[in-house]
């Protein structure tokens, strides 16, 4: 069997670095779970994550411009210079989630998002 050929294994990423290029613009990833994944820089630009779940995702600098977050949970996420420019966060949930800071967890919660153990 070629190395092209070769199954996955079960504890590969979801999402190597060459296969992500940083742009999830558009995307479709709503009700989508997103586990241990590393979005650091990723433009989430208009994608719709409707009821998507970040559990333990690293989001530094990661933008989500225009993107449709509502009903969205980050868990344990790190979301230090994440950029929420125009994104829809009406009942977004945000739990213990760092690099959040007090100036975007005020805009985020005038927006309809939900944020609780910020650290």
């Amino acid at each position: 069997m070629s190395g092209e050929d070769a199954p996955r294994s079960p504890r590969a990423a979801v999402l190597t670095a060459s296969e992500k290029q940083y742009r999830m613009v558009g995307a479709w990833i709503a009700g989508c779970r997103f586990v241990a994944v590393d979005f650091s820089g990723t433009l989430f630009e208009k994608a719709n994550g409707h009821a998507a779940e970040f559990v333990d995702v690293d989001l530094r600098n990661a933008e989500f411009r225009g993107a449709c977050l509502s009903d969205a949970s980050f868990v344990r996420c790190d979301l230090s210079g994440a950029r929420f420019c125009g994104a829809d966060v009406r009942g977004a949930r945000l739990l213990a989630c760092q690099g959040l800071t007090l100036e975007l967890a005020d805009q985020l919660q005038e927006r309809g998002a939900k944020i609780s153990e910020f650290c």
